[in-house]
């Protein structure tokens, strides 16, 4: 699996952001309230990150231990982690990477609608704001996650050896 690239993330955070704008306009214009994030969504962010970084341990643990047994080259064999559960803990970091990354253009395009009105409640604003925070807490964390679910580079001392040619 790749990497999640910036470029996604960038163009699911535009796009959700447009569309919130669009949105909210096509709200206030029909005579309904413009959507706010529920204020559990600034707490439910950081702890699902939380639990992201606690899942990811495994990893974490791992790879400090390669690294160790490699700068000491002990042959003292280093205790893997299930690969099923690493690709598990991959996608869910990549889901929360990207869904972050829509919750937070979400938050830009209705806190841009609001900034552009001339009157707003400060509580709308400032939950959206909080929220925006929280997800780009999500983000953080879902990219260093992905990035301790990778493989150890060949160069750090993995022992394959090229198969011989047959005659």
């Amino acid at each position: 699996m790749r990497p999640t690239r910036f470029l996604t993330l960038l163009s699911v955070a535009a796009l959700d952001g447009f569309v919130a704008l669009v949105a909210s306009d096509l709200f206030v214009r029909s005579g309904r309230a413009v959507f706010i994030a529920p204020a559990s969504l600034v707490f439910t962010l950081p702890a699902i990150a939380i639990l992201l970084a606690a899942f990811s341990w495994p990893m974490v643990r791992y790879r400090r231990d390669l690294a160790a047994a490699l700068t000491a080259k002990t042959s003292k064999p280093v205790k893997r982690v299930d690969p099923f559960y690493a690709v598990r803990i991959l996608v869910l970091a990549k889901a929360s990477s990207i869904t972050s990354s829509a919750i937070l253009g979400w938050q830009l395009g209705v806190l841009f609608y609001l900034l552009s009105r001339p009157a707003q409640g400060s509580e709308s604003v400032g939950r959206t704001i909080g929220a925006g925070i929280a997800a780009v807490v999500l983000l953080v964390v879902a990219l260093v996650v992905e990035r301790f679910c990778r493989l150890p580079n060949e160069d750090q001392g993995s022992t394959t050896t090229e198969p011989e040619a047959a005659a």
